[in-house]
């Protein structure tokens, strides 16, 4: 059974600009790109998002079996000081027993 990842992203999961991403990834590992919710008009509409980001983020893991989560997008962490830190609070007991998540900025 391939490694399962998700990708939750400010862009369409059908946008080119994953296409660089996307060759990165091996053949062996599920990779799924996956647009964040909300409406987003501005950059500055993530301030104050985190919590929406990682809601959405536990109820992808628990739909799709996800054995691993990347967050992206600089404005995010920018605009939300302590981003990864809530962040990996709020998800980490999905792994606790198969993972050690570690804080990566």
């Amino acid at each position: 059974m391939p490694l399962k990842i998700g990708f939750i992203g400010s862009s369409a999961a059908s946008s080119p600009h994953h296409d660089s991403f996307r060759a990165l990834i091996p053949k062996d590992i599920s990779f799924t790109f996956v647009q964040e919710t909300g409406v987003k008009t501005s950059l500055y509409d993530a301030r104050g998002k985190v919590d929406a980001v990682i809601a959405q983020a536990k109820e992808l893991i628990r739909e799709n079996g996800w054995d691993g989560i990347i967050i992206s997008g600089a404005p995010k962490e920018a605009l939300n000081p302590g981003m990864w830190q809530r962040a990996v609070e709020g998800i980490k007991s999905r792994w606790r027993s198969r993972f050690d998540l570690r804080l990566r900025p």
